[in-house]
């Protein structure tokens, strides 16, 4: 069942305190990377759409991943993941686990194939020009490109560029599905300790938490009120 729990900012995340902001940074890259996945499996009978879903997923999950990593010395943070249950702190180790496993390739394919462009360095002989590579590799093949409206266009063969790069960077086609499901169990664990920090966080905040529903569900700029008052009226 949905709920929608209304709370006052400044008793649960006030701006001078450090674990607000890390608490939140977790629930902006939790929003991010489940929307992302969703489209992901809602897209799956359109293969280049899913691809770059899956692509995006990869970027997310290392800045979530480096986010928790770069910060697990912060004596507040420690304290906190410490005082978590069971289950929030093995998802928390699970998901620095999977970075540290995958953290070279997690980097080479975001600045690679799924976030950065790769950059264009002529000047060097010894530069890493991954298209020209993959051009290199694709030589014999056919490009193709879908013309139609604007929001169906697609240069079909950059997606084959983008597809060779990924390979390259994870150790080679046969590898792609193994580095997905890898980053797919950091991203779930990830999921999962976010939601569990973020509503412990709320408890121990000792704040008024309300239920609210859309003033107006098909319009969202309307605001919201507390759960029952249009009935009661």
């Amino acid at each position: 069942m949905t709920q929608h729990l209304a709370f006052d900012i400044a008793a649960v995340f006030p701006n001078d305190d450090p674990l607000s902001e890390w608490v939140v940074t977790l629930a902006i890259a939790m929003n991010d990377l489940a929307l992302v996945h969703g489209r992901r499996e809602d897209e799956q009978d359109a293969p280049e759409r899913a691809f770059y879903w899956n692509r995006l997923a990869i970027s997310h999950y290392t800045e979530a991943a480096l986010f928790l990593f770069s910060t697990r010395d912060e004596e507040r943070v420690r304290e906190f993941v410490d005082s978590l249950d069971d289950e929030a702190r093995a998802k928390y180790a699970e998901t620095l686990d999977v970075f540290a496993e995958v953290r070279g390739r997690l980097f080479d394919v975001r600045n690679k194939a799924t976030f950065h462009y790769p950059e264009l360095r002529t000047r060097n002989d010894e530069a890493d020009r991954p298209i020209r590579d993959a051009l290199g590799m694709m030589r014999n093949d056919r490009g193709v490109i879908r013309s139609t409206i604007m929001r169906n266009s697609r240069a079909l063969f950059a997606d084959d560029v983008v597809t060779a790069i990924f390979a390259r960077e994870v150790g080679g086609f046969d590898r792609i599905d193994e580095f997905k499901a890898r980053v797919a169990t950091g991203t779930t664990a990830f999921i999962t300790f976010a939601r569990r920090a973020l509503a412990t966080h709320l408890e121990r905040s000792g704040a008024a938490i309300t239920e609210v529903e859309p003033v107006d569900p098909m319009d969202p700029t309307r605001g919201w009120r507390n759960a029952g008052e249009a009935d009661a009226r």
